[in-house]
């Protein structure tokens, strides 16, 4: 671990980590004005929604962000930055592609659901899946040019701040009523930053960088379509608690259970912040065969963020019936005992560090993809008898110790085939105060 990589560390994690932090601050401050704002019911017509349009992300996308990172992060290492461009270019072009398809998923998706969508919404929730496909990567492939603020901003913040402007401007003018508010605001929000996006990315690159050959479209597709389809069924541990309290339970509990969710956003920030610089750091050690060399600061990060996560569920065993209450309303104040429970799954993602990059970057992706489609298809199958049984609180603990499952066979498997250790380090703290690098 050089002192160059720990200092690209913290202050490329430092960038992040501010604007992660405002990202996650304004998701909650949109979920706050929701649920304060509409009636419950709508509250949680949108938060099943707007899982539903990320569905449609991951679907848009299919890997493809993360290709472009390692491949881009490959031929900056070794200069090529012609070639790096041109990669970033096709794999767009695919994503325009997937997303239009993605958008036609969703569509039948919220058509058949339990709640009743009308016509002019479901148009405008299957557009923003395009928009945000795009401005999803296009946050993505900027952290293969190691363009961290550009990548931070986009990557949420900028769509976040332009939803609560819009909300903001609707309370004032009174024109804040129903879920139908909600869908147009999401999809100006959408829309305005894929034009400026469009515009930055032309700006930026287009006009500085001479084009060259790209990866071709079957090498990019090797690697983003193993973690498509590992994305595709994470997505199902993170949101499919969501999704089927949409079609068992009352509007109430599928309200209650997205607050709390929505909530837990911010215990992985952190590590979410890292793993924005650590990525291209490590596709850097692979191209160079140098991957032990990533241990040392795998592990820094690890720390860091177990360090954030830990700090952040004690607050909330504490504080967390009073946030649900003051931040949400009082009817919200009951899904406390759904916040405990989640609380352990989230805690096993920071406790684990970085071992989904790793696998990711070293050629793993394959086992991630078979991993967490086993343990997807077992936590859905038993998800029906689940929810009849023990209801919602069942369906918490379900997903939450499939998470749990999940991230510890990622982080064996990493220590396994990779050989590194991506679980925090008391030691990587000590290290760093003291200022010894090796």
């Amino acid at each position: 671990m050089t002192r160059d990589s720990v200092r690209h560390l913290l202050s490329g994690s430092a960038l992040a980590l501010i604007g992660k932090l405002f990202t996650v601050g304004l998701a909650l401050v949109i979920a706050a004005l929701i649920t304060r704002y509409l009636a419950i019911d709508e509250a949680g017509k949108y938060f099943y929604s707007f899982s539903v349009i990320i569905l449609g992300t991951v679907l848009g996308r299919f890997g493809l962000e993360k290709a472009a990172i390692k491949y881009i992060a490959h031929d900056r290492s070794l200069n090529n930055f012609s070639s790096a461009w041109s990669t970033y270019k096709k794999c767009l072009k695919l994503v325009l592609l997937q997303a239009g398809i993605a958008a036609i998923v969703v569509w039948v998706f919220l058509f058949f659901s339990k709640f009743k969508f009308t016509t002019l919404e479901l148009i405008l929730l299957s557009s923003t899946v395009i928009f945000l496909s795009y401005q999803y990567f296009f946050s993505e492939g900027l952290r293969g040019f190691s363009d961290i603020i550009n990548a931070v901003f986009f990557g949420g913040f900028f769509f976040n701040l332009g939803v609560v402007l819009l909300i903001l401007l609707a309370i004032s003018i009174n024109v804040f009523e129903s879920f139908t508010s909600v869908a147009l605001i999401i999809f100006i929000s959408a829309a305005i930053n894929t034009l400026l996006g469009m515009f930055i990315v032309k700006k930026v690159y287009g006009e500085t960088i001479a084009a060259s050959d790209p990866q071709n479209s079957k090498r990019l597709l090797n690697l983003s379509v193993p973690v498509g389809i590992k994305s595709l069924f994470a997505m199902i541990l993170t949101s499919g608690d969501l999704w089927i309290l949409g079609y068992f339970a009352s509007a109430k509990d599928v309200a209650i259970y997205g607050a709390v969710s929505r909530l837990l956003v911010i215990i992985g920030f952190m590590l979410q912040s890292v793993n924005v610089v650590i990525s291209p750091m490590i596709a850097a050690h692979v191209a160079k065969n140098e991957l032990k060399k990533s241990e040392g600061i795998l592990r820094l990060a690890s720390t860091l963020g177990f360090i954030a996560g830990a700090c952040v569920v004690s607050f909330l065993l504490v504080f967390g019936e009073f946030i649900l209450h003051w931040f949400f309303g009082g009817e919200y104040s009951g899904g406390y005992q759904i916040l405990l429970i989640l609380l352990i799954g989230k805690l096993f993602v920071v406790a684990t560090g970085s071992c989904g990059p790793v696998l990711l970057m070293t050629g793993n992706e394959r086992y991630s993809m078979y991993s967490v489609i086993i343990v997807s298809m077992i936590t859905i199958t038993l998800s029906y008898p689940v929810i009849v049984n023990f209801g919602v609180t069942g369906i918490a603990w379900l997903f939450a110790l499939a998470l749990a499952t999940q991230q510890l066979s990622l982080y064996f498997k990493a220590r396994i085939s990779a050989g590194i250790n991506t679980a925090p380090s008391i030691n990587s703290i000590k290290k760093l105060v003291r200022g010894e690098f090796e």
